[in-house]
């Protein structure tokens, strides 16, 4: 059984196991040189967060659709759709998983019941990284609830 301590500084997005600062799958990835930001504008950075959001709201059956601004509909319509489709229920939205022993922490976007990973996206062109930050996501949970993730 996991008894390490895990707390997550929201303003500052900063991950904490036992009051130690970890870094995140995304921020390793950074120092690694796998993601090059510069390419980012703020904008990408507002419709990721808004998406997400939203997507954790239907999620939690709590989205009011009518809120939703019309240029970002299609990424909440496509989730809603393969949620249903896929006939998913249940499981961690946006729920932290750490490890102890990499030290290391993250939030990833859903684990369903069935321990399948969904992370979205909302960039135009697919990321090589993306493999390597759902792995890591993985391993953390894995430690955490000693079940594998069965597909991402």
């Amino acid at each position: 059984m996991n008894t390490s301590v895990y707390t997550f500084d929201r303003v500052n997005h900063h991950h904490y196991v036992n009051g130690i600062h970890v870094p995140g799958p995304t921020g390793i990835l950074k120092a690694l040189g796998f993601i090059d930001t510069q390419w980012c504008k703020e904008e990408d950075l507002y419709r990721g967060t808004y998406v997400h959001e939203a997507c954790r709201l239907l999620s939690q059956d709590n989205l009011d659709m009518s809120s939703i601004k019309p240029e970002y509909m299609g990424y909440i319509q496509a989730y809603e759709k393969a949620i249903k489709e896929l006939n998913i229920k249940g499981g961690y939205t946006e729920e932290p998983v750490y490890s102890k022993n990499w030290m290391i922490a993250g939030i990833p976007d859903r684990i369903t019941e069935e321990d399948f990973l969904w992370d979205i996206k909302t960039s135009k062109q697919k990321q090589g990284w993306w493999v390597y930050q759902t792995a890591l996501y993985g391993f953390m949970y894995h430690e955490l609830h000693g079940r594998k993730i069965k597909g991402r």
